[in-house]
Protein backbone atom coordinates (compact mmCIF):
# COMPACT_ATOMS: atom_id res chain seq x y z
CA UNK A 1 0.00 0.00 0.00
CA UNK A 2 1.34 3.60 -0.98
CA UNK A 3 1.84 6.57 1.80
CA UNK A 4 -1.06 8.19 0.15
CA UNK A 5 -3.17 5.49 0.14
CA UNK A 6 -2.30 4.75 3.66
CA UNK A 7 -3.28 8.35 4.91
CA UNK A 8 -6.57 8.07 2.79
CA UNK A 9 -7.25 5.25 4.55
CA UNK A 10 -6.34 6.43 7.81
CA UNK A 11 -8.02 9.78 7.25
CA UNK A 12 -11.83 7.78 5.94
CA UNK A 13 -11.83 5.69 9.42
CA UNK A 14 -11.17 9.08 11.59
CA UNK A 15 -14.02 10.63 10.02
CA UNK A 16 -16.16 7.76 10.23
CA UNK A 17 -15.42 7.40 13.84
CA UNK A 18 -15.82 10.94 14.20
CA UNK A 19 -19.31 11.24 12.41
CA UNK A 20 -20.44 7.80 14.72
CA UNK A 21 -19.44 9.64 17.71
CA UNK A 22 -21.23 13.38 17.12
CA UNK A 23 -24.05 11.33 16.22
CA UNK A 24 -24.31 8.94 18.90
CA UNK A 25 -23.80 11.63 21.80
CA UNK A 26 -26.09 12.93 24.01
CA UNK A 27 -28.89 15.86 23.93
CA UNK A 28 -29.78 17.80 26.77
CA UNK A 29 -32.14 15.94 28.19
CA UNK A 30 -29.04 12.85 28.69
CA UNK A 31 -30.38 10.78 25.30
CA UNK A 32 -28.67 10.02 22.18
CA UNK A 33 -30.33 11.59 19.35
CA UNK A 34 -31.42 8.28 17.61
CA UNK A 35 -33.73 7.68 20.56
CA UNK A 36 -35.78 10.59 20.27
CA UNK A 37 -37.93 11.17 23.46
CA UNK A 38 -42.00 11.67 23.26
CA UNK A 39 -42.60 14.74 23.58
CA UNK A 40 -45.45 16.38 25.14
CA UNK A 41 -46.84 19.54 23.26
CA UNK A 42 -49.04 22.57 24.61
CA UNK A 43 -50.07 26.12 23.43
CA UNK A 44 -47.70 28.28 25.20
CA UNK A 45 -49.24 30.12 28.40
CA UNK A 46 -49.37 33.97 27.81
CA UNK A 47 -49.80 35.97 30.12
CA UNK A 48 -49.66 39.45 28.49
CA UNK A 49 -47.97 40.99 24.99
CA UNK A 50 -45.98 44.51 23.95
CA UNK A 51 -45.62 46.02 20.60
CA UNK A 52 -42.20 47.32 19.84
CA UNK A 53 -41.87 49.17 16.53
CA UNK A 54 -38.40 49.66 14.99
CA UNK A 55 -37.50 53.52 14.20
CA UNK A 56 -36.75 52.07 10.22
CA UNK A 57 -37.61 51.99 6.98
CA UNK A 58 -39.62 49.77 5.94
CA UNK A 59 -41.02 49.84 9.96
CA UNK A 60 -40.37 46.38 11.31
CA UNK A 61 -42.87 45.37 13.58
CA UNK A 62 -42.12 42.82 16.81
CA UNK A 63 -44.77 41.41 18.96
CA UNK A 64 -43.25 40.63 22.75
CA UNK A 65 -44.95 37.92 24.86
CA UNK A 66 -44.69 37.05 28.11
CA UNK A 67 -45.62 34.15 29.95
CA UNK A 68 -44.41 31.58 32.49
CA UNK A 69 -43.17 27.62 31.99
CA UNK A 70 -44.82 25.53 34.59
CA UNK A 71 -41.08 23.67 35.27
CA UNK A 72 -37.53 23.68 34.27
CA UNK A 73 -37.89 21.26 30.83
CA UNK A 74 -40.59 23.18 29.00
CA UNK A 75 -39.18 25.04 26.36
CA UNK A 76 -41.18 27.34 22.94
CA UNK A 77 -41.54 24.97 20.63
CA UNK A 78 -43.13 26.15 17.40
CA UNK A 79 -44.08 30.01 16.75
CA UNK A 80 -46.81 30.65 13.52
CA UNK A 81 -47.62 33.63 12.58
CA UNK A 82 -50.76 34.01 9.72
CA UNK A 83 -52.55 37.81 8.93
CA UNK A 84 -55.52 37.72 8.16
CA UNK A 85 -57.25 41.52 7.11
CA UNK A 86 -56.19 43.98 9.47
CA UNK A 87 -55.50 41.23 11.92
CA UNK A 88 -52.29 39.03 12.91
CA UNK A 89 -52.54 35.92 14.75
CA UNK A 90 -49.20 34.04 16.73
CA UNK A 91 -49.61 30.72 17.58
CA UNK A 92 -46.68 29.73 20.21
CA UNK A 93 -46.38 25.87 21.42
CA UNK A 94 -44.54 24.74 23.69
CA UNK A 95 -42.48 20.92 24.03
CA UNK A 96 -41.27 19.32 27.00
CA UNK A 97 -39.76 15.77 27.14
CA UNK A 98 -42.96 13.01 27.80
CA UNK A 99 -42.26 11.31 31.83
CA UNK A 100 -39.12 13.64 32.41
CA UNK A 101 -37.99 14.74 35.79
CA UNK A 102 -38.20 18.33 35.94
CA UNK A 103 -37.32 20.96 38.31
CA UNK A 104 -40.56 21.80 39.45
CA UNK A 105 -40.03 25.98 39.79
CA UNK A 106 -41.77 28.23 37.04
CA UNK A 107 -39.51 29.91 34.60
CA UNK A 108 -40.17 32.90 32.96
CA UNK A 109 -39.95 33.34 29.14
CA UNK A 110 -40.31 36.65 26.71
CA UNK A 111 -40.70 35.40 23.26
CA UNK A 112 -39.85 38.14 20.64
CA UNK A 113 -41.90 37.17 17.16
CA UNK A 114 -41.70 39.79 14.58
CA UNK A 115 -44.23 40.32 12.11
CA UNK A 116 -44.45 41.04 8.05
CA UNK A 117 -45.28 44.77 8.09
CA UNK A 118 -43.92 45.45 4.75
CA UNK A 119 -46.38 47.00 2.20
CA UNK A 120 -49.08 47.28 4.94
CA UNK A 121 -51.10 50.59 4.62
CA UNK A 122 -51.36 53.28 7.33
CA UNK A 123 -53.80 52.29 9.77
CA UNK A 124 -54.77 50.10 13.36
CA UNK A 125 -53.50 46.41 13.41
CA UNK A 126 -54.85 43.87 16.30
CA UNK A 127 -52.60 40.89 17.19
CA UNK A 128 -53.88 37.68 19.18
CA UNK A 129 -50.72 35.38 20.60
CA UNK A 130 -52.49 32.48 21.73
CA UNK A 131 -55.07 34.42 22.71
CA UNK A 132 -54.35 37.53 24.12
CA UNK A 133 -54.80 40.91 22.35
CA UNK A 134 -53.30 43.62 21.42
CA UNK A 135 -53.04 46.21 18.66
CA UNK A 136 -50.35 48.98 17.00
CA UNK A 137 -50.97 51.87 14.88
CA UNK A 138 -48.86 52.84 11.35
CA UNK A 139 -49.01 56.33 10.78
CA UNK A 140 -47.61 56.24 7.37
CA UNK A 141 -47.94 53.23 4.41
CA UNK A 142 -45.10 51.00 4.98
CA UNK A 143 -44.22 50.63 1.88
CA UNK A 144 -41.00 51.03 -0.08
CA UNK A 145 -41.26 53.35 -3.21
Amino acid sequence: MSKNAFFLFFFIIIIAIGGYVLLRGENEFGRSVFDRAPEEKHVAPIDSVDMMILESFPVQVHVIAHGEFPDGCTKIGKVTTKKVGNSFFVSITSIRPKDADCTQVVIPFDETIPLNAEGLKAGTYGVSVNGVTTQFTLENDNILR
